[in-house]
């Protein structure tokens, strides 16, 4: 997802010495070490619709009929919508880890390219520090933050789907959905929420957001200190010398 923002360092602030629980605490993510990956791909709503097993037919698959091909196009995964850019889908990976006063997000693509990001407290004041595909480092930030906590604003109690939790990836799973309204570019659409939560840790197992999913591995969290690369520790310094 490449979903471009006007500059807002408070909303994109990603955990940043995460002492918050988010959504009324239906979800959480961690706070302090920790260190977490979301692999990324379309929202299974834009997946191919089932065939029919014409296997046992006797026509030959190579003499299809003009109305056998329509109904095989019809069959293709839908196209999800743009992002305001025109791009579409080309997050792939995406890497969290921090330490208790820095967090660096790496955001592969599926081109092979990647977006990096820097939140770090220097001296009671906190900066936001990106690097774009191509290599350049400017202060806050041109994307925005996807799976972070922003993206569970809309979740609420009444939302949750079983009264018990559900198997889901192999856990134990609070199971919430709703659709809620997005506003892109000048569209408006109503675009389904679904959301996954292991019922013991409160951490995020998956979150469909209507245009991908995004399911979380949370890993053992580092165990020294992250270090800025140089060129943010030079932008780092100018601002605060």
């Amino acid at each position: 997802m490449n979903k471009t923002f006007v500059h807002c360092a408070f909303g994109i602030l990603f955990l940043f010495l995460c002492n918050l629980t988010f959504a009324a605490d239906l979800v959480k993510l961690p706070r302090g070490l920790a260190a977490w990956t979301i692999d990324v791909t379309p929202s299974p709503r834009f997946a191919p619709p089932p065939q029919p097993d014409n296997s046992n037919s006797a026509m030959n698959s190579s003499t299809l009929s003009s109305s056998d091909a329509n109904s095989k196009s019809q069959g293709k995964a839908k196209n999800p919508p743009p992002t305001p850019d025109g791009s579409v889908h080309n997050v792939g990976k995406i890497t969290v880890t921090q330490d208790k006063d820095k967090q660096h997000m790496q955001t592969k693509f599926t081109d092979g390219t990647s977006y990096e990001t820097w939140s770090v407290n220097i001296g009671g004041s906190s900066i936001l520090m990106s690097s774009d595909r191509h290599g350049n480092v400017f202060i806050g930030s041109t994307q925005a933050v996807p799976f972070g906590p922003d993206a569970f604003s809309w979740l609420k109690e009444e939302f949750l789907q079983e009264k018990k939790p559900i198997k889901y990836l192999g856990k134990k799973c609070f199971h919430y959905k709703t659709e809620i309204l997005v506003v892109r570019g000048h569209s408006r659409d109503i675009v389904p929420h679904e959301l996954w939560v292991d019922s013991e840790t409160l951490l995020p197992v998956a979150f469909d957001d209507g245009d991908e999913l995004g399911v979380y591995t949370f890993m053992n969290p580092p165990t020294t200190p992250l270090t800025l690369p140089t060129k943010f520790a030079k932008l780092a310094k100018l601002l605060i010398p």
